[in-house]
This record gives C-alpha cells, structure tokens and sequence, in this order.
C-alpha cells in the first residue's frame, strides 16, 4: 500500500484513538450521555434554569422538549440507550461510503458526540436529508439555530420551492409549540438575550470566536451554493455553531454523503446562479 493510500487510514486511526480516549474520560467523568441527561430533566424542572456551558443545561426551543416531551417518561437508562444508540447507528450510516479501513477509526473519532448523546450527527442527517426537502432543517432552526444553512442555500441558488417549503414546515410547528406553551418560549427567548455572551468561554480554547467564524461561513456557503459544492454545508455548521466542543466536529461526519450528492440539474438553479445574464429583445443579434 502506497503511503497516498495509507495516509488516511493512519490519520483516521489516530485521531480515532485519541478521541476515544477523551469520550471515555468524559463518560468516566460525566456519566454516559451526559448531553442527553439535559433533554432527560428539562421537564420535571424549568426548561431554562441552568446557565449553558454547564452539565443539564437546555439549550434549545421548547419545541424540541415537546417533541421529546413522551420519551422524557422513559427510565433514564433507557432514554440514555435510546440516544446513545441513535448517535451510534446514525454516524456509521454518515460514514458509510467510506472504505472501512477510514470509515471505522473516524466512527470512533465521533466517540465523544455519541457517548454524549448529543444531537450534531442529527444536524448532519438533516444536511444530507435537507439538500433534497426544504422541511428537515426545521430541526436545526429550532435546536441549535445558528447552524442552519439550508435556507440561506435556498435562497442564494434561487429555490423558492425548497425554501417555501422550509418556511411552511418552521411556521407550522413553531405555531403549535406557541400556541401550546407561550411562556416557555418567552423563557427561551430571555434565557438567549441574557446569556448571549457566554457562548466563547464555554467553547475549545483553540476555536476563534464567533464574529470571527461567522463571516468565513457566510462566504464559504455562497461559494459552494454558486459553484453547486454541497459538501460546504458540513463546515459551514461547524463554523456557525456558537458553542463548539469535541461532539460538535460530528457536523463534518456529514462530508461522505454530502460529497456523492449529483450535481444539481441546469433548471433547479436560478439563472444568477447559472451565471446566465437576460438580455432585452433589442440586444439580440
């Protein structure tokens, strides 16, 4: 094996084994799906008590605590397996158009977003998903928010039918989540303007800060919805997430799918993003 062909194993396998070993020790530290443990108490208790950054702490709208909301009557250990194997099972189907000798050491580089139970691999299923139905990014709009291209997508290669139907689906549930608990939506609301600045504290100390990671997001997904690269979704999230810890480079588990998507056919695109300039009658000839 040529070492063109072995680099990406070694690089897999490395990186595997040293971010297993860090899921271990937050497990060890933390207990197994010490995420999930947050959606688990977000009932019995207020939603928004715990500051983020901070073991329990909710984050996200209380719709995604609705939709949870049957599963929350689960005993812990079986909403722990419920998440943790969901985590599991969706990152393997993500890296799946990996050869296994890459595809295997970078699941085990995912260990720390699966044995917290987290929801980035859901984020990356739904960027695989939500290339082809505007309704999935809806997911991302009401957990992580920031995070959520899709829209931005739509609208800059001029598809007005997957963007209606992202803004279709978001209006929908976000009316019946209000209509059924107005309150905990002003809590939402108040628990994100007061602690709008603690997003950097809480992140790796390597990851530059958020109004430094926004515009190259910005940037980077009006290229790759001009030059049809789907793949830039991947890190575009990634850049886009307020909070960036070790579960949240499960966002990238995304780039194998992304990367077989087709390109995207000649009439879907507006003719901006075709590069096509209208002329008038009397310019022809």
């Amino acid at each position: 094996m040529s070492v063109r062909d072995r680099l990406p194993r070694d690089l897999a396998i490395v990186i595997g084994v040293a971010d297993t070993y860090v899921a271990v020790r937050g497990a060890l530290r933390h207990g197994l799906g010490w995420d999930a443990h947050a959606y688990f108490l977000a009932w019995p208790g207020s939603l928004y008590d715990v500051p983020p950054g901070q073991i329990d702490a909710y984050n996200y709208s209380p719709a995604f605590a609705q939709l949870i909301w049957p599963l929350a009557h689960l005993p812990w250990p079986a909403f722990c397996a419920l998440f943790v194997g969901a985590a599991a099972v969706g990152t393997g189907w993500l890296l799946r158009p990996l050869r296994l000798s890459v595809g295997l050491p970078l699941w085990f580089a995912f260990t720390p977003e699966i044995l917290s139970g987290n929801i980035y691999w859901l984020l990356a299923v739904v960027a695989v998903l939500g290339l082809g139905r505007g309704w999935p990014w809806v997911l991302a709009a009401l957990t992580k928010v920031l995070p959520t291209p899709g829209p931005l997508w739509f609208l800059i290669r001029g598809d007005w039918g997957r963007l209606t139907g992202f803004a279709a689906a978001f209006a929908a549930v976000t009316a019946v989540s209000i209509a059924s608990a107005p309150d905990l939506w002003r809590q939402w609301f108040d628990f994100l303007t007061s602690h709008r600045g603690d997003t950097g504290a809480a992140s790796l100390a390597f990851v530059p800060p958020l109004w430094l990671r926004l515009p190259v997001a910005l940037v980077l997904l009006a290229w790759g919805a001009r030059r049809d690269r789907p793949w830039v979704l991947a890190p575009v999230m990634l850049l886009a997430t307020p909070v960036v810890g070790m579960g949240s480079f499960a966002l990238l588990a995304a780039l194998p799918r992304l990367r077989m998507q087709p390109a995207a056919e000649d009439h879907l695109l507006s003719p901006l993003v075709r590069g096509e300039v209208t002329r008038s009658p009397g310019d022809q000839g």
